[in-house]
């Protein structure tokens, strides 16, 4: 009499050469294959080698749970995937660190990993700078660029002052002809008037290569 399924014993340690029996449907043969087959075959393999990875906990990034040496390359990836590898919301570049931030309905940057208002910096939309000062904006120019472009489509003039102390910033029209020049003497309440009226576009320039300055500016007209 043969024997149900059912009523066979549990193994609890499978073994790598462990047979199981297996229907050959293109022979129409049963025939028998061992449990390292198997597992290859589900990892998209068909001999008996199955890929493993070795033991890892990470270094600067987070892992929440260590993935054992001998664990296959599937679940290691799996293992990767469902939550259980982080990486860290800390970037750096120059010493200087960036720390992803949402704030006031803005997605931007924070200097400090505690994401304090005061430094949180939000990302601009690319139509104009959203950092403001007072009711001035802030614009970086960086070095002597030529594509730093302050957008001025519909106004007529703007006032703009020299925000940063060091090098001071010249204003080019879209041509690439210097329309002005902002130094010390224009401050926030002396400013230099820019007429604009005649283009879609300035371009701010720092007055030395590789060096950043600030200009405020605000819309007159």
């Amino acid at each position: 009499m043969g024997i149900k399924i059912s009523e066979l014993g549990a193994l609890t340690s499978v073994a790598s050469n462990d047979t199981i029996p297996i229907v050959d449907v293109s022979a129409g043969t049963l025939q028998k294959a061992t449990v390292a087959n198997i597992v290859a075959l589900a990892a998209g393999g068909t001999g008996a080698t199955v890929k493993t990875a070795a033991a890892k906990t990470g270094s600067g990034t987070t892992v929440t749970n260590t993935i054992a040496a001998g664990t296959t390359m599937d679940n290691a990836i799996g293992t990767l995937l469902n939550n259980d590898y982080k990486l860290n919301s800390d970037l750096s570049a120059n010493s200087k660190h960036f720390y992803f931030d949402y704030q006031d309905g803005k997605f931007g940057y924070n200097e400090s990993s505690s994401r304090g208002a005061d430094t949180f910096h939000p990302f601009s939309s690319g139509s104009a700078p959203e950092e403001m000062i007072g009711n001035w904006y802030r614009f970086r120019a960086i070095g002597v660029l030529t594509n730093q472009i302050l957008p001025t489509y519909g106004m007529n003039s703007l006032a703009v002052y020299k925000l940063s102390a060091g090098y001071n910033l010249t204003i080019h029209n879209p041509s690439g002809t210097k329309i002005a020049d902002v130094t010390s003497a224009h401050t926030q309440s002396s400013p230099l008037t820019v007429n604009v009226k005649d283009y879609n576009y300035i371009n701010i320039r720092c007055a030395m290569e590789q060096t950043n300055a600030d200009l405020g500016w605000k819309i007159l007209s």
